[in-house]
């Protein structure tokens, strides 16, 4: 390993060396919320670092190959991951040395996915972005609801891992290589797609893509809701990037054409499934956290749709939307955590945290589309590029979707700003009696709880118009 090599290692042991001041916070100065705000400078640390990172270098005679979009996710996982701390080392109350170590090997886990080239690295970075998760959502032993998520999570996350693990031995078997490269399905006819669709089911799984999705509301709604801004993130970035590099190889790989149709039509098929499933099934839900399980399940439709195409252009929207997708959703549940579980919790929010109302507002709008949003820009290229692909339908359909999804994301935004709390109806309705003016208490907030957001909302707010720079950066690294 050259000194390229040790370079392109550095983030992780940086990160490595914020998950050994976390767990041993008890004994470093200001504990657990100083282990939490180590962690967030580190992971920002991490996040520069992987910007710099050199496109083609590579560690462990190329298990791991940092690739423009690869580079790309592992910044935006870091930074993500370093809101969240931030926000963690403000707000959290209790215990929470535990659930930073398991954030930041989760992160771990997920630049490992995104950046590598083999099978094996493949299913050991997954593993571990995916084992903390289970901790994550039942990390307040107290919490049933919390436990029995974790369960179904875990439930069905291993059956999804067996099945994946499963094809990869078909793979290895056909190819006679774990490499990505020596992925070339098409000459093992039948066998050859179903490994790539067993391997696809455990991806799907981890993504909360439908079919395979169900565990998702349940465990989001048992867990803390500062605990699901980061799984409904940070993963989902992870998943979705290893789905677009796999697709990447093994097409390359497999030219056949009836091979790739078939493949095509796989995709296809989960793309619309999730749209379709996640948009009418988020209509009816009043808990925060369920709304925005299903949410990730109808975005997991719209960042698969441009991997059926799997041209320059589309990797590159993919990659840049769901950074983008993985910020508005965090901030969202993490404005929401101070609040309650419930939609109704957000009632008078407007008059309690006018600037807080207010952020949850250009979440809501980025995760509709509304310019000049990031989310906007982000669905206007991978759009674009599934167009250019010559699926317009496909479209069509994710249109009609992004519509329907206005209906729910603007519920937020309506309770926050224009419902009226139950006290305020019930004086309206009752006579007019002379009393004291009520004063509310606001909620407390602290200094790096409002910075989290504020960084959170500077960026969706900032990186729409900057969207065309980030694809010209993945699309030309040495630009």
């Amino acid at each position: 390993m050259d000194i390229h090599g040790y370079l392109t290692f550095l983030p992780y042991a940086v990160l490595l060396v914020a998950v050994a001041w976390a767990l041993f916070a008890e004994r470093l100065p200001f504990g657990d919320k100083g282990a939490a705000g180590v962690g967030a400078l580190l992971s920002f640390v991490s996040a520069v670092i992987f910007v710099k990172a050199e496109i083609g270098a590579y560690l462990f005679g190329g298990k791991i190959l940092f690739t423009a979009d690869a580079r790309f996710a592992c910044a935006g996982i870091c930074l993500l991951t370093g809101i969240w701390l931030l926000w963690t080392a403000g707000r959290a109350q209790g215990r929470i040395r535990e659930a930073v170590a398991l954030g930041l090997l989760a992160s771990m886990g997920s630049c490992l996915m995104v950046s590598a080239s083999d099978l094996i690295v493949m299913v050991l970075g997954i593993e571990l972005a995916t084992m903390p998760a289970y901790v994550l959502i039942g990390y307040r032993r107290n919490r049933v609801n919390g436990l029995e998520g974790a369960i179904k999570y875990f439930l069905l996350s291993v059956l999804a891992s067996l099945l994946m693990i499963y094809g990869v031995t078909f793979m290895y078997g056909i190819a006679k290589s774990t490499s990505f490269g020596a992925l070339n399905m098409a000459n093992a006819g039948s066998l050859g797609l179903v490994a790539v669709l067993l391997l696809f089911v455990g991806i799907f799984a981890k993504i909360s893509a439908a079919p395979f999705h169900y565990w998702a509301p349940d465990a989001y709604e048992g867990a803390e809701s500062w605990i699901v801004a980061y799984v409904s993130s940070v993963p989902k970035i992870a998943g979705i990037v290893l789905a677009m590099r796999l697709v990447n190889f093994i097409a390359s790989a497999s030219k056949t054409a009836v091979f790739q149709d078939t493949f095509s039509t796989i995709l296809i098929i989960a793309a619309v499934a999730s749209m379709a499933l996640g948009s009418f099934a988020a209509l009816t839900q009043r808990n925060t956290k369920r709304v925005m399980a299903y949410s990730g399940v109808v975005n997991a439709g719209y960042m698969l749709m441009p991997l059926v195409v799997m041209s320059a252009s589309s990797v590159a929207s993919v990659a840049v939307y769901s950074v983008f997708y993985g910020l508005a959703s965090m901030g969202l549940l993490l404005v929401t955590a101070s609040e309650g579980g419930e939609i109704a919790d957000l009632v008078g929010l407007s008059k309690r945290r006018p600037a807080a109302a207010w952020a949850l507002a250009i979440f809501a709008l980025s995760m509709v589309g509304v310019p000049p949003m990031a989310g906007f820009f982000g669905k206007f290229y991978m759009f674009t590029s599934t167009v250019k692909g010559g699926h317009t339908w496909l479209v069509i359909v994710a249109t009609i979707a992004s519509i329907v999804s206005a209906f729910y994301y603007m519920r937020f935004v309506k309770a926050a700003f224009f419902d009226q709390p139950a006290e305020e109806i019930k004086q309206a309705e009752a006579p007019v009696v002379p009393v004291e003016p009520a004063i509310d208490e606001p909620v407390r907030t602290t200094f790096l709880a409002s910075t989290a957001l504020v960084i959170c909302t500077t960026l969706v707010v900032a990186l729409g118009p900057l969207s065309g720079f980030l694809l010209e950066w993945i699309l030309n690294p040495t630009w």
